[in-house]
């Protein structure tokens, strides 16, 4: 119900600031779920709360991956990888996150080790094997890594990061976590079981969507939760490499940016979220009828709003923000980030 995410509000997990309410009634990833959207405004964070997971959730994901919009294109990566000469090519020209990743590892040798921390359905650790480095991938869904080592091979299991940290202290050249940290609860802690994989020498590479992308008054332009628990600025990560001890910098989009211009704000309403529930209530996925159904809803629902006076007036304030929102050019909707241990 609605009424029982009305609570006190708690503070930042990055930088213990004030949080303050953006929004009471966010639609989760399931049907009749809702979740509030907290936002930091000193380190530009916006989270979910409850920040609550259940890993089997993403069991019912990879189970009828096809029919869910936004994963559906992750099984079509994973048919298509097996067929092309240079996967990982072929990956950098899908999508900036592919094309940032191998960005980063353009200095690593080639069999140097790699682990890929939430690999998915597997198809990037191949995309890395083929290009000449020792990769594998561990993921918590079953099903993900079942399917991985049925089309790609043993290189994929299912385990905890906290076990896998204390089985490889300082194993690895890097560790990959694409597109995962704003899945999990507590982000700090995940870098930290991160980082001890690492060798001195090695680098943690991250993906992430990218709040600083968008003007900080969005409300929440990234799946909806649990899936995504949290949208992260690029101040966001600053705090928690900080917190980690950890050195930092961004990739640079400005190449890729140059060949594949930075499509429009695609924000529908400033403050609705844009995505809505893809499951039903018995974890079936919806049909285009019922998400459609569900996104009238929604705009009806704002256009009644609208119609306060106070909310028109501050519409139009907003309004007038965006369009004089700049993106710079060396930035995406997603953001890459690369940390490394100090050098004493």
């Amino acid at each position: 119900m609605k009424d029982d995410i009305e609570k006190p509000l708690p503070l930042c997990k990055l930088c213990n600031a004030p949080l303050r309410s953006l929004h009471s009634a966010q639609p989760g990833y399931r049907e009749g779920s809702f979740f509030r959207v907290l936002h930091c405004a000193v380190c530009n964070t916006s989270c979910a709360d409850p920040l609550t997971i259940d890993s089997l959730l993403y069991d019912v994901i990879y189970s009828q991956i096809d029919s869910l919009p936004g994963y559906n294109r992750y099984a079509h990566y994973a048919r298509q990888v097996s067929l092309e000469h240079n996967p990982l090519a072929y990956l950098a020209e899908a999508e900036d996150v592919y094309w940032s990743i191998r960005e980063s590892l353009a200095d690593l040798p080639a069999d140097s080790k790699i682990l890929e921390i939430g690999s998915g359905l597997g198809y990037m650790t191949f995309a890395l094997r083929k290009a000449g480095f020792d990769a594998r991938g561990i993921d918590l869904s079953r099903v993900a890594v079942e399917n991985a080592i049925k089309r790609f091979g043993p290189f994929y299991e299912q385990a905890d990061l906290r076990d896998w940290s204390l089985r490889y202290p300082q194993t690895y050249d890097v560790v990959l976590m694409a597109e995962l940290i704003e899945h999990v609860p507590e982000p700090g802690n995940l870098i930290q079981l991160a980082a001890q994989l690492l060798k001195p020498t090695g680098k943690l590479v991250i993906t992430t969507p990218n709040k600083s992308n968008f003007p900080e008054w969005v409300l929440w332009e990234t799946e909806a939760p649990p899936i995504h628990l949290w949208w992260f600025s690029e101040s966001s990560i600053k705090s928690l490499a900080y917190s980690a001890g950890l050195k930092l910098h961004f990739v640079d989009f400005s190449s890729f940016n140059r060949k594949h211009p930075q499509p429009p704000l695609r924000v529908m309403d400033p403050y609705q979220p844009t995505f809505g529930a893809l499951l039903d209530t018995s974890n079936r996925a919806l049909s285009k009828k019922a998400r459609r159904k569900g996104e009238q809803q929604r705009r009806k629902n704002f256009y009644f709003l609208r119609k306060m006076k106070r909310l028109f007036l501050w519409r139009c304030q907003l309004l007038q923000e965006m369009t004089g929102f700049s993106r710079p050019h060396s930035r995406r909707a997603i953001l890459c980030a690369v940390m490394s241990k100090p050098q004493h």
